[in-house]
């Protein structure tokens, strides 16, 4: 059950940084926005944070893959023929 909550949370947190990606782009401007530099940002680096954004995307793609593979790939690996398989 801890897993399964887990499994959620996760999903939730990846849905909602697409979500920003997509709103916002890949852009790290925080700090442009709030009038501060980006070292006072709760002491962070511009660079760790970017460093952080770089990993989320990698998580939220990763994540998109696993999807892919599982509604895309997996449904079709019977089936023999290549032509028949790519239409499927």
């Amino acid at each position: 059950m801890v897993r399964e909550a887990t499994s959620r949370s996760r999903q939730e947190i990846l849905r909602t940084a697409a979500r920003l990606f997509q709103q916002r782009g890949l852009r790290c401007d925080f700090h442009e926005r709030r009038g501060c530099s980006p070292e006072a940002e709760q002491g962070r680096t511009l660079s760790s944070l970017q460093e952080q954004r770089t990993k989320i995307l990698f998580h939220l793609m990763d994540h998109a893959m696993d999807i892919s593979w599982e509604r895309v790939v997996n449904p079709v690996q019977g089936i023999a023929d290549a032509e028949e398989r790519l239409r499927a």
